[in-house]
């Protein structure tokens, strides 16, 4: 069941807390990282704060085919760590993958990273790091200790910890990232099948692990 969305939809790298004064600070806060591997499967949903981004981009809906052309690395693997952090005002999130087995790229490490916008932090720390950046309004925003704030992108939440995906990556600015952002990774459900987000049901979709396999190029 997809969590209510209890923030308004935002523009992507804007804050979601309406609590908050929205004053920009003049310094800078580059990629503070405070937590790690918290598994957003776990937490109920009225503990989780949800704001979505919007890419300000007509969104292309690639089939496999395209998204194993254009990858540089394709892989299988289970998710082990999570680590979620501000990069000035944007949550973005580096995922560590337990690799079971590649499929395409030059790679041969057992774990591998991929960075993409979105995350989940405990409210408190969140807090912390943003009031780095924005003038916050303490006494309109106390966080509760059990509380988190999750970003997503088009209404995708963070990856699941332990879960098992299946990733096409592509390489830049010194690091991989999902391709087509939200539609490079296949999480496999409890029937042994692979589905990926997508904004509606057209491009939302489930494949078998053969499937995924045999749109592999080069």
């Amino acid at each position: 069941m997809r969590r209510k969305l209890m923030l308004a939809v935002l523009m992507l790298g804007v804050v979601g807390l309406v609590s908050c004064n929205k004053e920009v600070k003049e310094k800078e806060v580059k990629e503070e990282k405070i937590n790690t591997s918290i598994d957003i499967s776990e937490i109920d949903e009225d503990k989780i704060q949800f704001s979505s981004g919007n890419l300000d981009m007509n969104v292309y809906n690639p089939s496999i085919e395209e998204l194993s052309e254009e990858a540089d690395v394709i892989f299988r693997g289970k998710l082990v760590g999570i680590d979620s952090y501000l990069d000035d005002w944007e949550m973005k999130s580096n995922y560590t993958f337990e690799v079971d087995e590649y499929y395409k790229g030059d790679v041969e490490e057992s774990t591998f990273t991929i960075n993409t916008l979105g995350g989940i932090m405990k409210e408190k720390e969140y807090k912390e790091l943003i009031s780095k950046v924005w003038e916050i309004d303490d006494e309109k925003w106390v966080p509760g200790d059990d509380m988190y704030v999750v970003h997503g992108l088009m209404g995708m939440e963070p990856l699941d910890l332990n879960s098992e995906y299946f990733v096409y990556a592509y390489y830049y600015n010194d690091s991989y990232h999902p391709m087509y952002t939200i539609y490079g990774t296949y999480k496999k459900n409890d029937n042994g099948e692979y589905e990926r987000f997508g904004i509606d049901e057209g491009d939302r979709h489930t494949k078998t692990l053969e499937e995924l396999e045999n749109s592999v190029k080069g």
